[in-house]
């Protein structure tokens, strides 16, 4: 298996064409959210406040009735701006040759954008007719589904009590295909060299991200993420801070720091336990810098947020 495939990071788990979470960031990090990737196509509407987003090397800033579209494949993250919150709702599309082998006009117009040889634009402004159009797509999709309630990082939506809701929501993917398709200025063509440099970062990236998985609990140095790349420190730092936003350490504290929420959350080991699994050191350190990045303690944390 690739190391893409291996770091894939599948959200919509429920095994529908259709999910969505509505999430806030109150719950999160206040500095970071988990870069990412997956298969599903994922349309990403600002309820209330502004989002802060990047999308491989790209950044966007998208205000409140914003919509992002964030092509499948592509390395992303975000977050508020320093001080702010939203309120998101994230849609999942699940896209496969399935869709497409008995349908000709399917083909046509489905098969470029799995295979990435269309995108749809990153961002549709308020008060464009794409973005219009959009939204009016998944506001039929967000009544539709009903809340579950998950872990406190996601509000989950989807309906469980009508099995026919799955023949509605995959209706409603096509109305929001054929939207997209028919508003002019939504679809960009890649070009083939465009496309291979752009894969040859991800394919990059994601093997440092599947190293960090591996071997979080471990010292993890510069030096030895440059040479899974086989380059030098240098070229390696500027390298991932382009493509992540952030210093590689940094990048790796986040990760123990995301691993350590959960365990709060779900167990009751010790601090000292929880510190030494994740990766760290030391537990006055593990302490310090879970304050800075989620403004309380670990016992705090665990305390508002344990099931």
């Amino acid at each position: 298996m690739s190391s893409m495939m291996m770091f894939e990071e599948r959200h919509n788990v429920i095994g529908s064409k259709l999910s969505l979470m509505r999430l806030n960031s109150k719950w999160l990090m206040p500095n970071t959210i988990y870069p990412n990737w997956h298969k599903s196509l994922e349309l990403i509407f600002v309820e209330s406040g502004r989002l802060s987003l990047r999308i491989e090397r790209e950044e966007y800033l998208l205000e409140k009735g914003e919509i992002a579209v964030i092509n499948m494949g592509k390395v992303h993250y975000g977050n508020p701006p320093a001080g702010e919150q939203c309120i998101l709702w994230v849609f999942l599309i699940e896209l496969d040759e399935q869709m497409i082998w008995n349908h000709e006009l399917e083909g046509k117009y489905l098969w470029p954008l799995i295979r990435k040889e269309i995108e749809i634009i990153p961002v549709l402004r308020q008060e464009t007719e794409g973005c219009r159009r959009v939204k009016k797509c998944l506001e039929q999709m967000y009544t539709m589904l009903e809340t579950k309630e998950e872990e406190p990082v996601f509000k989950r939506r989807i309906r469980t009590d009508n099995p026919i809701c799955e023949l509605k929501a995959i209706s409603l993917l096509y109305e929001l295909m054929y939207q997209i398709f028919d508003t002019e200025g939504l679809l960009i063509t890649v070009s083939e060299g465009g496309k291979n440099t752009s894969v040859q970062r991800k394919n990059d990236i994601c093997t440092i991200l599947q190293y960090i998985e591996e071997h979080y609990t471990q010292k993890i140095y510069v030096e030895q993420l440059a040479d899974v790349l086989y380059m030098g420190v240098d070229n390696f730092y500027k390298f991932f801070c382009a493509e992540m936003g952030t210093s590689p350490i940094q990048f790796v504290n986040n990760y123990r720091l995301k691993k350590a929420a959960r365990l709060l959350r779900q167990t009751s080991f010790s601090m000292s336990i929880i510190s030494e699994t994740v990766g760290f050191q030391s537990t006055s350190y593990f302490t310090k810098l879970f304050k800075q990045a989620y403004g309380q303690t670990p016992s705090q944390y665990r305390k508002k947020y344990s099931k």
